[in-house]
């Protein structure tokens, strides 16, 4: 398996790159910030020299209140007022595959019971919160290079669907064919076409049905570009035998091959339910993949993610 040969990693292939795609101690035994770490000052310095425009694209999906078969647990949104002001209350279940949110490193196992990235070990993860890799070590923000990586446009098709799964080698096409080079620091947008998807295939609208979306081949891409975090519009692939499963040690498995290898090999957080469809078009209409991205979790010590806006700046 390599990018090179456009082969996808065998089961066997798989469970052996967690050793070879594996960050522990790359920046000390007690780094809490895996990937993060390849966003230095330089990275971020050419990252704002790319905003030219002063056009700001939010990646987020509004916060969502209502229930539904993706959304089984709706946020709370009260709002109590009187004469001359207003307050709000949020409520919010932030994981799962209705709101944008970033996933701390705390969020997997290496399998049950197993420990957490650098080998902390989970049992640091209590009802109180994280006792390490919460979402408060990115309490500074995430501030780097984004590079939108859109497989339709690429493929020419509307979306990614079950036969045909994000590859690694495709992020290697599509960064020569729009004149990218892949540096150390970037943050990766991989547009996948969850809505048009959604809309042609309404029986997989609903929670824990398998989906199409990212392979693991793309695992072999992130490490030797150094990417620093993966948005993500479609998640996983899921539910094609290996193309979307990967057993655990204790001889069960789950369909998630990208989070159970990014997060506590990698070190490398995610945005789950990125919403890439605007700065596609923006994209298109000005013939650029490259801007200035930036994301500011809340600070939520011992927190296992973070609702979030991502914002991509031309």
């Amino acid at each position: 398996m390599s990018l090179e040969n456009k082969q996808p990693p065998t089961l066997e292939e798989y469970e052996n790159n967690k050793d070879v795609f594996n960050n522990w101690g790359r920046w000390g035994k007690d780094d809490q910030l895996g990937t993060l770490n390849f966003i230095t000052p330089a990275v971020k310095k050419h990252a704002s020299s790319l905003v030219s425009e002063g056009i700001s694209i939010s990646c987020s999906y509004p916060i969502d209140t209502k229930p539904g078969p993706r959304n089984p647990n709706p946020a709370q949104h009260f709002v109590s007022f009187g004469p001359a002001n207003s307050h709000d209350y949020i409520g919010l279940s932030y994981h799962g595959f209705a709101n944008t949110h970033i996933d701390a490193l705390c969020h997997n196992f290496v399998g049950p019971g197993g420990p957490m990235y650098n080998d902390f070990p989970s049992s640091l993860v209590t009802s109180n919160g994280a006792g390490a890799l919460g979402v408060e070590n990115m309490k500074e923000g995430i501030f780097t290079r984004g590079v939108l990586y859109d497989i339709p446009a690429y493929r020419g098709t509307k979306y990614v669907d079950h036969k045909n799964p994000v590859q690694g080698w495709e992020l290697v096409e599509i960064a020569e064919q729009n004149n990218i080079t892949p540096q150390s620091g970037d943050a990766v947008l991989i547009r996948s076409g969850i809505s048009d998807f959604l809309a042609d295939n309404p029986e997989y609208n609903q929670m824990g049905v398998d989906m199409p979306g990212v392979h693991a081949s793309c695992i072999e891409f992130f490490h030797k570009f150094e990417s620093s975090i993966l948005a993500w519009d479609m998640l996983d692939a899921a539910g094609q035998g290996y193309k979307g499963t990967i057993p655990l040690p204790s001889g069960e498995f789950s369909s998630w091959p990208v989070h159970f290898m990014a997060l506590p090999f990698l070190g490398m957080p995610l945005i789950d339910n990125t919403n890439l469809e605007e700065v596609s078009h923006y994209c298109k209409a000005t013939n650029r993949n490259e801007f200035l991205f930036v994301i500011s979790p809340l600070h939520i010590n011992g927190g296992t993610g973070s609702p979030v806006n991502p914002l991509a700046i031309f």
